[in-house]
């Protein structure tokens, strides 16, 4: 699976992409096992989408790059 990251998590990982593997099918279990692989996920607050797509604890990850985001602010 490739990763993109964006925003600040660019320079937190010091790349803007990377090819992982993992086991997980939902947007949860993802989550977990990035924890559980870095700290740096552990330390951090961020938001996984695919497809254009925020994806949630329960979504199922299909195939294609997940992206990696900062939480988003505005007014």
């Amino acid at each position: 699976m490739k990763l993109r990251y964006h925003g600040r998590l660019i320079e937190l990982f010091g790349k803007p992409e990377e090819i992982i593997s993992v086991r997980s099918e939902t947007a949860d279990s993802l989550r977990k096992e990035l924890e559980a692989m870095d700290v740096r996920f552990r330390e951090s607050v961020f938001l996984l989408a695919q497809h254009h797509k925020i994806i949630t604890r329960d979504d199922t990850l299909t195939a294609g790059d997940v992206d990696v985001f900062p939480p988003f602010s505005g007014g």
